[in-house]
């Protein structure tokens, strides 16, 4: 109970300081058309007092996606170079199947163009990827971690693709942030919505792996599985009232609409709310999870007093007193009576 209590106290001290030293950093928010359109990333950094380069862009996927038939999107990895682009997809431009603008609208989402020439001046990158990537993170969120391979760095899979920009990033900033996540539930089981439950367990593992703040917002939208009662007027009414033309693309046998649909209409995107209550939801979820999950990897705490304080003892983050440092967040009590958060990877 003593540790615990000291614990506490110590946790106390530290959230006190890292909050404060949330504000000032920059982040560089990478991802699909869903932090795209959002208001999230935009309100959630700027409510706690941080500085967004939002570089997410619509039908952006990490993996590198082979298709049977070459699609309009097809070209929209982020995980290759524009070198790469243009070796991999000129022939189609060659043999008249994409038109020149579309290789260059390819190119433009590569990580070469949309995240290298940012990383120098960012303190935080968040990679806020997964729903495009449904067709290889199906199959891979069911590998046990100790089954990965966590060298390979195939674009042709997910963990491949995301082993790659995280070398990248670190390679160019090796003191930046990098946190994952984002995608907003995982409880849905109708048609395609059960993606949501294959992103969530694969970013889960990535982060455990890699030791990375993970955004998990899946755990806190609410949002059921299932349909809403006495809900097959919904669509109609919010239709004559903002002039939009939805469709419940999951009906029951009564017409009612999924939760799912509610909080995102278009059956996609929780920015086609045009209440606003689903950005909302999510400007708040992201706020407090940016200042919980980042604040423990800050290095630069303030110190309290003006003389240089020495280690007395050191925890680990379950409250367990240890000799020396652990893989992972210590926290170091100090002989001015401060506290401090140590990340040791």
């Amino acid at each position: 109970m003593k540790n615990l209590l000291l614990l506490c106290t110590f946790l106390c001290a530290c959230i006190a300081i890292n909050s404060q030293s949330l504000e000032g950093k920059k982040v560089l928010w990478l991802g699909t058309s869903i932090p795209a359109g959002c208001t999230y990333p935009k309100n959630s950094c700027a409510n706690l007092g941080m500085e967004c380069q939002n570089n997410a862009i619509g039908a952006s996927f990490l993996a590198e996606l082979v298709f049977t038939e070459p699609k309009t999107h097809s070209g929209y990895s982020f995980s290759m170079s524009r070198s790469e682009k243009d070796s991999a997809y000129r022939h189609m431009v060659d043999a008249g199947i994409i038109d020149k603008h579309m290789l260059d609208v390819w190119k433009f989402t590569s990580y070469d163009n949309r995240m290298t020439p940012y990383l120098a001046d960012v303190d935080i990158v968040i990679l806020d990827h997964g729903y495009n990537d449904a067709f290889t993170i199906k199959n891979e969120s069911g590998i046990d971690e100790k089954d990965i391979d966590w060298t390979s760095e195939d674009k042709k899979t997910f963990i491949g693709a995301f082993n790659f920009i995280y070398r990248k990033i670190k390679e160019i900033n090796p003191s930046a942030i990098v946190a994952i996540g984002g995608y907003f539930q995982n409880t849905c089981t109708f048609d395609y919505t059960v993606t949501g439950m294959h992103v969530s367990k694969l970013l889960t593992t990535i982060a455990a792996h890699y030791d990375l703040p993970l955004l998990d917002v899946w755990n806190y939208t609410g949002i059921k599985d299932g349909h809403i009662p006495n809900s097959k007027n919904y669509f109609k009414e919010l239709n004559e009232q903002y002039g939009t033309n939805f469709r419940n693309q999951f009906p029951d046998a009564e017409g009612n609409i999924t939760y799912f649909q509610k909080f995102c209409p278009d059956a996609v995107h929780p920015f086609s709310d045009p209440t606003g209550e689903s950005d909302k939801l999510l400007d708040d979820i992201f706020t407090k999870l940016l200042a919980e999950r980042l604040t423990p990897y800050l290095s630069d705490i303030t110190e309290i007093g003006t003389a240089q304080p020495t280690v007395t003892e050191i925890y680990t983050i379950g409250g367990c007193k240890t000799n020396t440092p652990v893989k992972g967040i210590n926290i170091m009590k100090m002989s001015d009576g401060s506290a401090r958060k140590v990340l040791i990877k």
